[in-house]
């Protein structure tokens, strides 16, 4: 006699429950990035109504990944567009506002003119999980370019020169987390110089020698 086999239940689609969340910045800051935007399509020849998301609508969308940093894939669906065009915008977001960013030069020659009694040099370390370049340790091992030991994950390391009011006037592009802690010594406008001898992870250097430090490096 055969035992009846048993029936798997009938499988469920996922039920995707939107609700609608509150955008805690000024409304200046989301016209001033939708205008940004609007110069950059008008830049790449973009036609009217071919983008998925109006110049308003983006801005909306990468302030709010900078303000609660959700998934981009889940904040994407809520603004009805696909994971490759969330994470397309969300560059594109960056770009622009990266390009209002003053350079290191251009910091030390304010800070000079404003007459600043001290600056000071910090870090900090981003997570990151898509991070997966090599690099050559001292011992001749291959190991992960963006590992932190410090932190014990991949990261990103940020550098950012902040004023007596901790007002961050300068920020630095991301070094590979495995990098060593901030340094006086910057001689990019980028990032700071990976090879500068370590220093405390906290510093607090005067606008003058910071100045000259950078002179003397590209002389």
């Amino acid at each position: 006699m055969h035992k009846p086999q048993a029936t798997l239940p009938p499988l469920r689609r996922l039920r995707v429950i939107t609700y609608r969340v509150t955008l805690d910045v000024p409304l200046p800051l989301v016209i001033k990035v939708s205008n940004l935007l609007r110069k950059r399509r008008k830049e790449l020849g973009t036609r009217n109504e071919t983008r998925a998301l109006t110049c308003y609508q983006q801005a909306v969308f990468i302030l709010a990944w900078f303000r609660d940093r959700p998934g981009l894939s889940r904040l994407g669906q809520g603004f009805g567009i696909s994971q490759a065009t969330a994470y397309r915008y969300e560059d594109e977001g960056v770009e622009v506002l990266r390009a209002l960013a003053p350079t290191l030069h251009d910091t030390l020659e304010k800070v000079a003119e404003q007459g600043l009694p001290y600056l000071i040099l910090d870090g900090t370390l981003i997570a990151s999980d898509r991070c997966s370049d090599k690099k050559t340790s001292e011992k001749g091992t291959e190991i992960d370019k963006w590992y932190s030991g410090k932190a014990h994950h991949h990261a990103g390391l940020v550098q950012a020169l902040t004023g007596p009011s901790g007002i961050p006037l300068w920020v630095s592009a991301a070094l590979p987390g495995r990098e060593n802690a901030p340094s006086p010594s910057c001689p990019s406008d980028g990032a700071p110089s990976a090879t500068s001898p370590p220093t405390h992870h906290r510093s607090a250097t005067s606008p003058s020698q910071s100045s000259s430090s950078r002179n003397s490096s590209t002389r």
